[in-house]
């Protein structure tokens, strides 16, 4: 064994060595005043993203079971294309005679809900059905997206896929960082807009088993750690935030809001896409106990109510400039039923609930279309 352990030891020397001389060279580099070195930089606006062609089955921690009373604990598969969309379970089609794109949060990716039953594929068969076409839906839902990562995303990821119509649902996530931070452009690392591409490059032993676990073993990584630590806590990203009063900046939250959602509007209308906005089903309701929970968790505790009055604004913000931009809107939040039997947590579907929205949103579109 002992040979082994030499060829160890010379491979990290190795790697080392390699990037010291790196270093070294980056050094030079800069003094020579090397203007796409410059340019290069560190930093980067990148889409936040799944990453690509992977297969997963996905079991709900405990914790998050804890916090949930309408989700049944099993696995549920995730599979990711070749452009980091979650894949529907419907048969593949050739030609496309229209592609419709989901955008969003977790509340669009729905991860916990069966494939067949999550809304954009249920949307996908039943306009295949009803058109009688070739429908294609984009599932770019991501855990944590706002409305300004949606934005990102449609520009960078979702234009190239040539939609015909792009529908937005944002809400949660957007409430999370402007009740916390005050703005889209202050945020914990996971969340930012800026990607800082130095610390991920440095040689840090954390850094290298991670490089190692998203090349070589990500999917079984994604199988064994809920396995092996199911009550493990998932750590607070907006923990240096809290203590912070949710109603203390409110109507300049209403206001950077809704110039994000008349900015995903202005831009795919340049673009030639039709957008639909769409509010955000959900449970927050001082009277369900599953929501005071919630609001505890999320560093509200004593705040419920005024975290309902202002996440009830901001659905009332997305009605207000789907009205004055003349967008279509599709009302969630007045067609789900607020209970358990559709909405296991406080924002997210369950399968009858997704199907439900599913149903809601394919009737929208027939309607749209025949106007």
């Amino acid at each position: 064994m002992s040979w082994i352990k030499s060829i160890l030891v010379f491979l990290f020397l190795s790697l080392c060595t390699l990037k010291v001389a790196d270093l070294a060279f980056y050094a030079v580099l800069q003094s020579d005043g090397n203007w796409d070195e410059l340019r290069s930089g560190k930093r980067n606006i990148q889409p936040r993203e799944h990453d690509p062609n992977q297969d997963v089955n996905i079991l709900p921690g405990d914790l998050y079971m804890e916090q949930t009373d309408g989700l049944i604990k099993k696995e549920y598969k995730i599979s990711i294309d070749e452009n980091g969309f979650i894949r529907n379970s419907n048969p593949p089609i050739t030609t496309e005679d229209m592609t419709i794109a989901f955008i969003g949060g977790s509340t669009t990716e729905t991860i916990y809900v069966d494939e067949k039953n999550r809304f954009p594929s249920v949307v996908e068969r039943q306009l295949r059905n009803k058109l009688s076409k070739n429908i294609r839906t984009i599932n770019a839902g991501v855990s944590g997206n706002n409305s300004l990562h949606s934005l990102l995303n449609f520009l960078a990821k979702i234009l190239p896929q040539n939609p015909d119509i792009a529908i937005l649902m944002n809400n949660i996530n957007d409430f999370a960082q402007l009740s916390k931070t005050g703005s889209y452009w202050i945020a914990p690392s996971s969340r930012s807009l800026i990607t800082n591409t130095e610390n991920s490059q440095q040689l840090t032993l954390n850094g290298i088993l991670r490089h190692i676990k998203n090349l070589m073993i990500p999917n079984l990584y994604n199988y064994i750690k809920p396995r092996l630590f199911p009550g493990l806590v998932i750590s607070d990203e907006f923990s240096e935030y809290r203590d912070k009063r949710v109603n203390e900046n409110s109507s300049k939250i209403l206001t950077m809001f809704e110039s994000s959602l008349k900015s995903f509007v202005e831009v795919c209308n340049a673009w030639g896409v039709k957008p639909i906005l769409m509010t955000q089903f959900n449970r927050i309701n001082i009277n369900d106990p599953l929501y005071i929970s919630w609001i505890t968790e999320m560093g509200f505790p004593n705040e419920a109510k005024d975290v309902e009055i202002l996440y009830s604004a901001m659905n009332e913000v997305v009605r207000k400039v789907a009205a004055e931009t003349n967008t279509d809107l599709i009302d969630l939040a007045n067609q789900v039923p607020r209970t358990s039997d559709f909405i296991y947590d406080v924002v997210h579907v369950n399968d009858k609930g997704s199907r439900l929205v599913g149903d809601i949103i394919s009737k929208k579109i027939v309607e749209i279309l025949g106007n």
